[in-house]
């Protein structure tokens, strides 16, 4: 597992764990193995998220017509400090499945980290390319 760290631009240090493409392999083996050894074949759809899947859904949410992510984004902005706010702890977990870039999820990130809440930010995605792409344009 290789463990990145970085500073946002609000100045907070951030820990990014990263789960080695060779720790998935067994699963993704198995997965495929069992999916087309069935007689109706299929593949699971997150494997479809691969570097380059990752890079063209990544274009498909930037296009006019598809809202759902900045319908998302807005929601964060608009409401993350009242959602943080009714949090009564002193440390969260943020797990987020299908991270993509990251960038729906900095609203609520920094609501967090500015009310002095300890982060453990967890995202989790199949393509190890956009973990290297938070931390750049996070970074």
């Amino acid at each position: 597992m290789d463990v990145f760290w970085f500073k946002t631009s609000n100045g907070f240090i951030m820990k990014i764990n990263l789960i080695k493409e060779m720790e998935i392999q067994d699963d993704f083996e198995i997965e495929v193995l069992t999916g087309l050894s069935q007689n109706r074949k299929k593949i699971n759809s997150k494997y479809f998220y691969d570097d380059i899947g990752s890079h063209l859904f990544q274009q498909i949410t930037k296009h006019r017509d598809y809202y759902p992510t900045d319908s998302e984004r807005e929601i964060l902005i608009t409401h993350s400090d009242d959602i943080i706010k009714n949090i009564a702890e002193k440390e969260i977990d943020l797990i987020e499945f299908g991270v993509g870039d990251g960038n729906k999820t900095i609203p609520i990130i920094n609501s967090i980290l500015n009310q002095n809440i300890k982060l453990n930010y967890i995202p989790i995605d199949i393509s190890e390319k956009v973990f290297e792409q938070m931390v750049i344009s996070t970074g």
